[in-house]
């Protein structure tokens, strides 16, 4: 039972390690004209080499600087021996150190080059592809001159590798050779398939070797063999359409790795998993490689990758997590029923990635008709009060979703009402202040705050003003009129007191005139009226009226716009109207639960408060007598069909959105489950399977073990054959 629950848990988190680093993107990390031409890592430091230089890294390849420089050759080959670095170039082999000494100990002669350089037990072997071989023992020798061997039979050599201290190399009859030692002999073993050629890639794993091959039809295969056997057999997973393998890691736990080219095309990076199945590993590749050179796995788990570059001749990229976009959607807005509102949100990638997709959801229970859901900006008109929830979504190019950002908007019904001003006489006109006292509502006039001419006192209500249209307007012949709204309430509304902004004719010779200010509503009654006499003033006042108290009928005007003014728009969220001139959006705490119903809405009781049930969409008292419409009327959702919504007593159907589905008669998005993403249910899932799987074979064995125990127990029980008793005749 124990082993079972282990093998359980080491496949499981295999499984998911492989998800983690299945989400990586390739980053160009350098770039460069020189060619790149190998990677080698020690003791966590990775080392580069290419033309004139060898690189190093001491951040897992994030950055690099030079280890050692020596123009006029080109580095191949690269290992540490003996705490000793090596650097084998087309020239020979050197021992480098980081002050740019470098000391040659191999020289390829009677070859021009080395194209292949191996290092087996505590020999180097260099050739450079046509049969011969130049070996020597340690890196620490007097001459530069090496010995010499050749395999008979063998004029073309495609690759070197290194086991068990012993040399092995492939050569043009698809044959290894292998030896300790060249001065003894070579081994080999049969041929790694009929019409293959550019046998490659050698790996070894015990006693098994693996190597890459290309077929007759010009596919790449991965085969391997037993050392001791004579047969060759495919891998048991290949890669479709692999024309070429730039490099192989073969591992003992399963976790493969290759770099290829598919079909001839750009280069890829390919892992097989423990069910045998090769998968692409990161996204992104053939932005930075065109063709690939070298594959190095850090100690870390993560990966490098060298090539040529679309761009640059050559270029290094690394597998990095990709960072979602981060998002915002705007400062919350107050406006009115009737008005459109206008969402805007922004998205940056860190890395630098182009945004691809935006998305507006509506987590909340009533879903309103959005325009430009799919876009960065949204709008839509609210029919009834209530707060309403959005969030905002952006994806990048690799298909990373951002965490959402959160706006609310809170619609509120309003009364609108009239100021209007006059005077005896044409000597006063009313014009923009320039000063603003905070805390008191206003008129903004194209976004400016500071300029505006008329104030509005109401005790604590919440005023929303419309612009006003400042171009200066003379009380006496225009008799200026301006619209506003007041956010309406079941009390009423109590207008205190107003201010407007004035100023003297030039040419007023008079010491004032009598201003009158009156605020009347939709139809013309005269909710609050104030005359005063005003002082002549060179420059511009503000004047203060004073109302009797009185109460105004709070309500919504269905009117059409008397305004002659122009409504401007914002660069962040904003609310505006096609009747009216733009709204100033209020700041402040939202006391409604974002996520509950317009108004007393609902689809649910849980929408409703305590002692109250939802009723026909309306959240109404629990004692609220109730009755059904028709035989399809309804009370309550539970009273429709799955697929139904209880909508003013009557079962109508539900019609959810592209990526939504029905859970308790209203829409939720696919992508997540009891609070859960999907992807996070299905492992859940999968455990819960595996481990009841586990204790049901467990079980299973021990019932057949012990069950059998028992019953060789009962049948080797002796029956009791007791004697009868003898009784006495009387």
């Amino acid at each position: 039972m124990k082993k079972t629950i282990l093998i359980i848990g080491i496949i499981l988190c295999l499984s998911f390690s492989f998800v983690l680093a299945e989400d990586c993107v390739w980053r160009k990390i350098i770039n460069s004209d020189g060619l790149y031409n190998t990677l080698y890592e020690d003791s966590g430091t990775v080392y580069m080499g290419m033309t004139s230089k060898i690189l190093y890294s001491e951040d897992d390849g994030e950055t690099f600087k030079t280890y050692a420089e020596k123009s006029g050759i080109s580095s191949t080959y690269l290992n540490k021996i003996a705490g000793r670095f090596v650097s084998g170039y087309y020239e020979g082999l050197f021992k480098v150190d980081n002050n740019d000494k470098f000391t040659k100990f191999l020289d390829p002669d009677p070859m021009q080059t080395f194209q292949m350089i191996e290092y087996a037990g505590s020999t180097f072997y260099g050739t450079d592809g046509w049969g011969k071989i130049v070996y020597e023992q340690g890196i620490d020798t007097s001459s530069t001159e090496g010995e010499v061997a050749e395999i008979s039979g063998v004029t073309k050599i495609t690759a070197l590798g290194s086991h068990d201290n012993q040399i092995w190399v492939a050569g043009q009859d698809t044959r290894l050779y292998y030896t300790g030692n060249p001065s003894n002999g070579w081994s080999k073993t049969s041929r790694v398939g009929s019409q293959m050629t550019n046998i490659g890639n050698l790996n070894f794993i015990g006693n098994t070797v693996y190597v890459t091959a290309e077929k007759s039809d010009g596919k790449s295969v991965i085969r391997y063999n037993d050392i001791d056997n004579l047969i060759w057999s495919d891998y048991p997973a290949q890669i479709p359409g692999a024309t070429e393998y730039a490099d192989l890691i073969i591992t003992s736990h399963g976790g493969s790795y290759a770099l290829v080219r598919i079909n001839n095309d750009l280069a890829k990076v390919y892992k097989k998993t423990v069910q045998n199945t090769w998968s692409e590993y990161g996204t992104g590749l053939d932005k930075v490689i065109t063709k690939g050179k070298d594959l190095l796995k850090m100690s870390n788990g993560q990966f490098l990758v060298i090539g040529n570059s679309p761009v640059d001749k050559n270029a290094l990229a690394k597998c990095k997590p990709n960072n979602a976009p981060i998002v915002d959607a705007g400062e919350d807005i107050t406006t009115f029923v009737g008005y459109e509102v206008t969402l805007h949100g922004t998205a940056e990638d860190s890395d630098g990635d182009e945004i691809t997709s935006y998305d507006w959801e509506q987590p909340g229970a009533v879903i309103v008709d959005l325009v430009g859901s799919d876009s960065d900006t949204a709008t839509f008109t609210p029919k009834k009060a209530g707060t309403y929830v959005f969030q905002f979504y952006a994806t990048d190019d690799f298909l990373k979703k951002s965490k959402p950002a959160e706006v609310i908007v809170k619609v509120v019904s309003a009364t609108k009402y009239y100021v209007e001003l006059d005077s005896e006489t044409d000597h006063f006109s009313w014009y923009a202040g320039n000063d603003y006292d905070y805390g008191t509502a206003y008129i903004n006039n194209g976004g400016d705050m500071s300029d505006f001419a008329f104030k509005v006192y109401a005790g604590d209500e919440e005023v929303i003003n419309t612009a006003l249209d400042l171009g200066g307007y003379d009380i006496y012949v225009t008799k200026p009129k301006q619209s506003f709204l007041m956010k309406s309430n079941e009390q009423g509304i109590e207008f205190d007191k107003a201010s407007v902004f004035v100023r003297s004719g030039n040419f007023f010779n008079l010491p004032g005139d009598t201003i009158t200010l009156k605020i009347t509503d939709t139809d013309g009654d005269i909710k609050a009226e104030a005359s005063q006499f005003v002082e002549k003033s060179l420059t511009g006042q503000w004047v203060e009226f004073v109302f009797d108290a009185g109460a105004v009928d709070a309500g919504v005007d269905d009117a059409g716009s008397d305004d002659s003014s122009d409504s401007s728009s914002s660069s962040s969220s904003s609310s505006t109207n096609k009747d009216y001139p733009e709204l100033e959006t209020l700041q402040g705490e939202i006391e409604e639960d974002p996520y509950a119903s317009v108004s007393n809405e609902c689809t649910m009781d849980s929408h409703c408060d305590e002692g109250e049930a939802c009723v026909d969409n309306e959240c109404v008292s629990e004692e609220t007598p109730i009755t059904l419409n028709d035989d399809n009327g309804c009370v309550r959702p539970n009273d429709c069909a799955v697929n139904e919504f209880c909508n003013k007593g009557k079962c109508d159907e539900l019609v959810c959105k592209t990526g939504q589905l029905i859970v308790q008669h209203i829409c939720v998005d696919r992508n997540n489950l009891f609070g859960l993403p999907y992807w996070l249910v299905g492992v859940i899932a999968a455990i819960a399977i595996l481990v009841l799987t586990g204790i049901g074979l467990g079980g299973y064995f021990a019932f057949r073990k012990h069950g059998k125990e028992i019953d060789v127990k009962v049948k080797n029980v002796k029956p009791n054959k007791a004697k009868p008793k003898k009784t006495k005749n009387k």
